[in-house]
């Protein structure tokens, strides 16, 4: 018995329209979203949690307790008598934060730009 072979998949041509329409808001939605993302990274950057110092800063006694701030990884802890003491991690977490929100305000703009040339 002698099975049928399924017949080949076409492959798309490049002249082709394409499988997904952009749509023509996106970068003005991708605005508008904007001051709700950084909102939400401020709120997980600046997240207060009395304790302990989870780092070693200048000033701050070990046993008195602090508020160190940021979840899940502490950026900066704030005492009533030295103020705010940026943590090791602080710049590397805002920078990375930075470096990924202008990637994707990058991304987005060159496919707005993309479409509207499709278009």
């Amino acid at each position: 018995m002698t099975t049928a072979t399924p017949p080949p998949t076409p492959v798309r041509p490049p002249t082709a329209k394409a499988l997904f329409k952009f749509h023509p808001h996106t970068w003005t939605l991708w605005m508008m979203a904007t001051p709700l993302l950084m909102g939400i990274a401020l709120f997980f950057d600046f997240f207060p949690r009395l304790g302990s110092p989870a780092f070693d800063a200048a000033g701050v006694p070990t046993g008195e307790p602090v508020y160190n701030l940021g979840f899940p990884l502490v950026t900066a802890l704030y005492a009533p008598n030295v103020g705010f003491r940026l943590g090791p991690l602080g710049w590397p977490v805002f920078a990375t934060q930075f470096l990924l929100y202008l990637a994707c305000t990058g991304v987005v703009w060159a496919w707005q730009h993309a479409a509207k040339e499709d278009a």
